[in-house]
């Protein structure tokens, strides 16, 4: 899977530069293990996040739940860098 950047260093679309100054852009593979591992990063960023919001009285199935999420990710973060740094 490939991902083109869509906006450019000065804030303008590709299609909107002029002809001449197209910009040369790298593509994304999204399939790649760095992007993988920053997807579960961020994720795993955003479920801590929540779990400031909620209080263990009153939400800790939520909190429960949450907590074996970010196990789980964790988990696919240290096999993504064992694959990365094995080749």
């Amino acid at each position: 899977m490939r991902h083109q950047l869509p906006v450019t260093g000065n804030g303008m679309l590709p299609s909107a530069m002029p002809a001449g100054k197209k910009p040369n852009i790298t593509p994304i593979l999204g399939d790649s293990l760095e992007v993988i591992e920053l997807y579960h990063r961020e994720k795993a960023q955003v479920l801590e996040k929540s779990l400031q919001q909620l209080n263990l009285l009153e939400n800790a199935k939520e909190i429960a739940f949450i907590c074996r999420e970010v196990m789980v990710i964790r988990e696919k973060i240290a096999s993504i860098l064992k694959r990365k740094f094995k080749s």
